[in-house]
């Protein structure tokens, strides 16, 4: 088997990612649901026995008893079996120590027990075991509990296809990318083992870029950690010891979402040297060379389990709220409306138009950064609003501040949740969770508390991503005036269609060299008296002042 392996290149695990990213998650949702019904099963038994030859050690030897106060996660089958709340409440009850050797033994156990993906076809919910594990040990920060996460990433693909989603596993990522921060040598070096699925080494490179993303001033450490990687998968693809050069493709799409043009040189070794399989990429090495200097970062949507685990019950509270019977309602439908008498002013949303605030709620002060995302020095504001304040008004808040003149579109974005004013159909832009009129609720009831953050794109060409956080919230004092105010800010707004933050660098780079054909170009389109790192925080001041005072 160890031969056949060697001699041929499968990038099926490429090839899914592909065909499934084609699809909506409803129409991905009814893809899998179709496949289990017609050899998905099969499926992965054949992937097994293509590359995967992990010898497990015995589990048995070192696992005891389930905890009682786990007994109940053991036994769930749906969400609704034991609720996430439930969960952490019984967590709080037993030492930090105990609750990360509990943890660890509970998924020892699973690994013991599993008995195929299709067997026990009423637990729908499996994964959510993992994901309460997962919460568990990031919320106590249980670092070493990396090691078993890693051994869950050796099981076998028809495990992972039971536990964790084989597409881009955003709970199976979050959990490595919090746990990982501080042991990339280990990270390293399951990426160079042999005989395991690839998906979970995948999983592996997204999480590394996230720290990246995340945190700029360790971006040259996980530059050299991915190309440590490359150079060891050179060496292990000319052994032959390794035959899934797939896997390349995967960790050239992560390097473009990172804009690492310091693996250019060990990549274009790679590509000369193997025939490389663009499934992702979608390029040669020449448009790859051409096109990671001006890509486009791309993070992950969610990168914590406190915040998946937040918009899994929003999600679930969602639904709970809108069950009905459709053909209940339609009959109820046709009896009450016919077209003579149906008004569509009743379901207008202008009713939101009407208030700048909400008056009915009682407000706070936040204090809020406003910061455009990869922004080089960063630019921001810092702004004093009401709570209260409608998202929707926030969003000319954000930019009268931050100095955009607002005639693009815009939305706002939490998770996996859009908050917008815009119709979402067929042929919008986004396929989230779920879609929010921004007008129907406040500021405040989107950030709860210090250091929540939300993201607000403005102008859906350029794309200028903005990091919304909460710095701080107080009570009013009595007599205080609640109204917009100006706290702090640093360095001019981009100007308008500039075509993104990736040109705005480069049109930085080119005044750099004054006596340049570029820079006359742009000194004649930006005017002579442009200057990148002045803020005009008087003239931001005077046009806050415009917006209402809170009337209470």
């Amino acid at each position: 088997m160890n031969k056949k392996k060697n001699q041929t290149s499968i990038g099926l695990d490429a090839l899914i990612t592909e065909v499934f990213n084609m699809f909506t998650l409803e129409e991905q949702q009814e893809l899998i649901n179709i496949l289990n019904h017609n050899g998905l099963e099969k499926l992965y038994q054949q992937m097994e026995e293509v590359f995967y030859d992990y010898q497990q050690p015995d589990y048995n030897s070192e696992a005891t008893p389930i905890a009682a106060y786990l007994q109940k996660l053991w036994d769930m089958q749906t969400y609704e079996d034991y609720p996430f709340d439930e969960f952490k409440k019984d967590c709080t009850t037993v030492p930090a120590a105990e609750l990360e050797k509990d943890l660890r033994n509970f998924i020892l156990q699973l690994f013991i027990h599993y008995q195929g993906p299709l067997e026990n076809t009423k637990e729908e919910n499996r994964p959510f075991k993992l994901w309460y594990i997962y919460w568990a040990m990031e919320h106590y920060r249980m670092e070493s509990s990396l090691n078993i996460i890693l051994e869950i990433m050796r099981q076998s693909p028809t495990f992972l296809s039971s536990y964790c989603h084989l597409i881009q596993d955003e709970a199976t990522i979050a959990i490595i990318y919090q746990l990982g921060q501080n042991q990339l040598p280990l990270l390293l070096s399951f990426m160079n083992e042999n005989g395991i699925a690839p998906f979970g080494k995948e999983d592996i490179c997204s999480a590394v870029a996230q720290i990246a993303i995340n945190n700029p001033e360790r971006r040259l450490e996980i530059i050299n950690w991915f190309c440590q990687l490359l150079n060891s998968y050179y060496d292990r693809f000319e052994r032959g010891e390794d035959n899934n050069l797939s896997i390349i493709d995967y960790i050239t799409d992560v390097l473009m979402n990172i804009r690492a043009i310091e693996t250019l040189p060990i990549l274009e070794k790679i590509y000369k040297r193997f025939k490389i399989p663009n499934t992702l990429t979608r390029k040669g090495f020449k448009e790859i060379k051409k096109e990671m200097p001006r890509a486009k970062l791309k993070g992950l949507d969610v990168d914590s389990m406190e915040e998946l685990m937040n918009l899994l019950n929003e999600f679930i509270t969602f639904n709970e709220n809108h069950k009905f019977d459709d053909n209940e309602f339609d009959e109820e439908y046709d009896d009450e409306f016919d077209d003579d008498e149906f008004d569509d002013d009743e379901f207008d949303d202008d009713e939101y138009n009407e208030s700048f605030y909400i008056e009915e709620q009682t407000s706070k002060k936040l204090n809020i950064k406003i910061s455009l995302i990869n922004s080089d020095p960063e630019i921001y504001r810092i702004v004093e609003v009401p709570s209260n304040i409608r998202l929707e008004s926030f969003a000319d808040v954000i930019n009268t501040a931050m100095g955009w003149e607002g005639y693009h579109m815009h939305l706002f974005q939490k998770g996996k949740t859009i908050y917008t004013t815009e119709e979402s159909d067929d042929d919008f832009w986004f396929d989230p969770v779920k879609t929010v009129n921004s007008y129907s609720l406040s500021l405040g009831e989107i950030l709860t508390r210090k250091g929540s953050h939300i993201k607000y794109e403005y102008d859906f060409g350029d794309s200028w991503m903005h990091r919304i956080t909460l710095e701080s919230q107080q009570a009013y004092k009595k007599d205080e005036t609640q109204g917009i105010f100006l706290i702090d800010g640093a360095n001019a707004c981009p100007p308008e269609d500039c075509g993104g933050i990736y040109s705005y660098q480069e049109i930085l780079e080119a005044l750099k060299h004054p006596h340049s054909k570029a820079a006359k170009e742009y000194r004649e389109w930006l005017g002579k008296n442009f200057n990148a790192h002045k803020f005009n925080a008087k003239k931001v001041e005077r046009e806050l002042r415009d917006f209402p005072i809170r009337i209470f």
